[in-house]
């Protein structure tokens, strides 16, 4: 393993499978939309997901990375400077929507995305990259138009939302030893696909 791949195991693709599977319970058949899917976590999904038979992928990065995106194991590349993530996502899957979502983006997209989830779906929000670093009032704006879920809403949507930051889980051993575990595993071959990733 090289030094760059053993780097990027414990966070890329930790964080990844953590989403994925101990969060998200992704299954065979399921459906994932990831955004910033060219960088970092993004090509970790991307590549975790490939480990299940007939998982959907929608990610979402600039045209220049679409091939980036394909290579990985991306289905449908989304262009979200020029199209609609909604709209595409909602086009391939006549309507239905996605059983997963990654967002690392926050603010108003977290609304987007929870209206993305078929019924019993995962947001799993890992980020707020839309919101601003040093202005103040732009950032009060962003959390402002972060929707409020009550349980009561979740409950009559028969939808989960979670959070995750890897960071904060190293200190429960339990949790992330047997991901890390399962992750080289895959990378040294051991592993082959299966229903529970």
């Amino acid at each position: 393993m090289s030094f760059e791949t053993a780097a990027a195991l414990p966070v890329n693709y930790l964080t990844a499978h953590h989403m994925l599977f101990r969060v998200g319970s992704l299954r065979p058949r399921g459906r994932v939309l990831v955004h910033m899917a060219a960088v970092g976590v993004g090509l970790a999904v991307l590549q975790l997901c490939r480990t299940l038979d007939d998982v959907t992928v929608f990610g979402t990065a600039s045209t220049a990375k679409h091939d980036v995106l394909l290579e990985a194991g991306c289905t449908h590349p989304i262009d979200y400077r020029t199209e609609s993530y909604v709209h595409e996502s909602r086009e391939v899957t006549a309507g239905a929507g996605v059983d997963i979502v990654l967002d690392p983006l926050g603010g108003a997209d977290w609304k987007a995305n929870y209206r993305l989830l078929r019924p019993a779906g995962r947001l799993v929000a890992y980020g707020f990259s839309t919101g601003p670093r040093r202005n103040y009032i732009q950032l009060a704006r962003q959390l402002l138009a972060s929707p409020l879920y009550s349980p009561l809403t979740l409950m009559n949507d028969n939808r989960i939302i979670a959070g995750v930051n890897i960071g904060h889980l190293w200190h429960q051993p339990e949790i992330i030893s047997e991901q890390l575990l399962r992750l080289i595993d895959l990378y040294q071959g051991r592993v082959h696909r299966t229903a529970h990733g």
